[in-house]
């Protein structure tokens, strides 16, 4: 079983020949480093270990990188320099400070993944090359679709990248190419998305000949109705429970005479328990709503 296996890696410095290290198979990229630490010294965040032409996650699992038959891979390892490590380390903790960081942190692959890792938002402080690299605006905008407008145009042309975005958040549709943006396919996604607080036309951002599409528009009337539903729903439970309370406390009684009764204290003691149990459902309700789920 793979998981019996011993993998040997040999690691590579820039100067040359490293070392080997055998790490079990069930292991990650993250455990490499540790055991490159122990065995010679060089401090795991300075790391950075790179197979062929691509620099390896800390998470990625080590067999995957082996072929079936390999028991042996060479890792080219490359030191951080103290900067590096640095800014690295801050705009992990700090996203929004790579807006005022060097020109070549927004450059730096490693670092701009950090940030976007943190807070999407930060692929507008990016280089334009990283802005136009398919595998981190990939990553930005199934965090938050509306980062689609900082991602290349070559990017907002693409059908992958556009649809992660528009099932993000429908209105990043604004932001495809206009090729896309009159694709049916792209426009029934954004469509289909819509929430229950997404009140936005959203077919003002498709082609002309979209907007007159009878499919579209049949979806689009499907998808409002499920919200005016559900926001009727939340309504008329809201009204409900409102309604117990007034019935518990007598609020509703034909005479009145409950009321009457009642000294000042007690009225006292009913407004405020009245306005606990109103407090109550009025929570209950916003929770129900940011918890329902999103239509289509």
């Amino acid at each position: 079983m793979a998981s019996q296996r011993s993998l040997q890696i040999s690691v590579l410095g820039i100067g040359g020949p490293i070392g080997d290290v055998v790490i079990q198979s069930t292991g990650i990229v993250s455990d490499l480093k540790e055991a490159a630490h122990d065995k010679y010294g060089i401090p795991a965040p300075e790391q950075r270990c790179v197979l062929d032409v691509r620099e390896l996650r800390d998470t990625e699992r080590l067999a995957a990188c082996f072929s079936d038959f390999s028991t042996e891979l060479v890792v080219n390892l490359i030191r951080r320099s103290g900067e590096e490590l640095k800014w690295l380390q801050h705009i992990t903790k700090v996203p929004a400070a790579l807006a005022s960081a060097p020109d070549w942190c927004k450059a730096n692959r490693e670092i701009v993944r950090a940030a976007l890792s943190s807070d999407p938002w930060a692929l507008q402080y990016a280089h334009p090359d990283l802005r136009g690299s398919r595998r981190l605006v990939l990553d930005a905008v199934r965090s938050n679709g509306l980062v689609l407008r900082y991602a290349s145009p070559k990017l907002c042309a693409d059908m992958k990248i556009v649809r992660a975005a528009v099932t993000s958040n429908p209105q990043a549709l604004q932001y495809a190419a206009p090729a896309l943006r009159a694709n049916k396919a792209v426009v029934m996604e954004a469509v289909r998305s819509a929430g229950l607080f997404d009140s936005t036309d959203l077919l003002q951002y498709a082609s002309p000949a979209l907007r007159r599409d009878p499919e579209v528009i049949q979806t689009e009337n499907v998808v409002f109705l499920r919200r005016w539903s559900s926001w009727n729903q939340i309504l008329v439970t809201g009204l409900l429970l409102i309604w117990i309370c007034c019935v518990l406390l007598g609020w509703l009684w034909p005479t009145g005479r409950f009321l009457a009764r009642m000294d000042s204290v007690s009225n006292a003691c009913q407004a405020l328990l009245v306005l606990v149990l109103f407090i109550s459902g009025s929570g209950w309700c916003v929770a129900y709503l940011i918890s329902s789920p999103h239509p289509g």
